[in-house]
């Protein structure tokens, strides 16, 4: 990254000295005057909260955003969708690629995919985090589907109590409906790992499973993670742990864990979709790779989305790939690959 320079900084302060704080992390003097205004937005509208004088506040937000903490935790929120997120250190900041997926497994089965009408619909949402994905299905669906009900999951107590916070915060500001006897999401704190969720009594009792797991390697952490990710977004819900041979997943590669593991939950389960966040089109198909063994293609259907599922493929984006013991796999939308769609045929 190329280092500012003085005349650039001068210009900055010549501006507002608090722009010039925030131009190491914003790197331009628009994108900074943009934050700072989003900034005393942020302070404007929590001055009655606060006791601290706005202009101290917004100062010292100045100084942290411009040290590298990530936006989201400096205004405390994220969108995602039609959706205010609230953001706190810890928990993973939504991204702009799962409300694409998101909103795209919400309008296939509104329109009818995988799913008949009038029929209940069971979701549940693997490494929930801030609750974003379980939140925005919730929202999405509930005008349509009659019997619904979502349980997000996460092994972090501090991810389970902002989704909490999530849910109401939304359903004050009117964004979700509250839950009622036919409309329901929860969240539980739970590990994945635990043999609970590969349990006979599972089979059935969800339609679909949607993750975003831990993916990254620990040298893809150190070496392809922006500074901001690595010093202040939890390590946890980015590089999976390693995992001892008893439980099954000794061949496969530690940021490919947590896929093999969703994979033997859902041939318990045998929901009717599963939906997984990959990190690139690499891991895209080792996971397409991994359905074809553990759950095979005669039943099971796959496809590779791509960061805007939607979104029309370039020119030079092939519309489909091949992968060894599962066949032709249809890869949809633009950008990299970004997710894994399981159906039943």
């Amino acid at each position: 990254m190329p280092r500012l320079t003085p005349s650039l900084i001068w210009k900055a302060h010549s501006i507002s000295p608090l722009a010039a704080a925030l131009l190491p992390v914003c790197r331009d003097i628009p994108s900074a005057l943009t934050e700072l205004r989003w900034i005393r937005e942020h302070v404007q509208s929590m001055s009655k909260a606060s006791p601290m004088p706005a202009d101290v506040m917004i100062r010292r937000l100045c100084r942290e955003r411009g040290k590298g903490v990530p936006l989201q935790y400096v205004l405390r929120t994220q969108p995602f969708g039609n959706l205010e997120i609230k953001c706190r250190p810890g928990v993973l900041i939504p991204r702009s690629e799962p409300e694409a997926y998101t909103t795209h497994l919400s309008n296939l089965l509104k329109s009818g995919h995988f799913i008949t009408a009038n029929q209940p619909l069971r979701v549940i949402d693997f490494c929930t985090g801030t609750g974003c994905i379980a939140l925005l299905l919730y929202s999405n669906l509930t005008p349509s589907v009659p019997q619904l009900s979502i349980t997000g999951v996460d092994i972090s107590p501090l991810a389970i109590s902002l989704s909490h916070t999530n849910l109401a915060h939304n359903v004050s500001l009117n964004l979700v409906p509250p839950p009622t006897q036919s409309h329901t999401i929860t969240f539980q704190q739970s590990d994945i790992f635990s043999p609970h969720w590969s349990s006979p009594s599972l089979v059935g009792k969800y339609d679909i499973i949607i993750s975003n797991p831990p993916y990254i390697s620990p040298r893809g952490f150190a070496r392809e993670c922006s500074r901001s990710v690595r010093n202040y977004e939890p390590k946890l819900a980015q590089v999976p742990l390693p995992r001892p041979a008893e439980v099954g997943l000794v061949f496969v590669a530690q940021e490919d864990v947590f896929y093999a593991r969703l994979l033997d939950i859902g041939a318990v389960v045998r929901p009717k979709v599963m939906l997984f966040e990959v990190g690139g089109m690499g891991q895209a198909l080792r996971v397409v790779g991994m359905v074809g063994k553990k759950l095979g293609v005669d039943e099971w259907a796959v496809e590779v989305l791509r960061d805007w599922p939607d979104g029309r493929r370039g020119e030079e984006e092939g519309g489909e790939v091949a992968v060894d013991g599962v066949g032709q796999v249809p890869v949809r939308g633009s950008g990299h690959g970004r997710s894994v769609l399981v159906y039943r045929r």
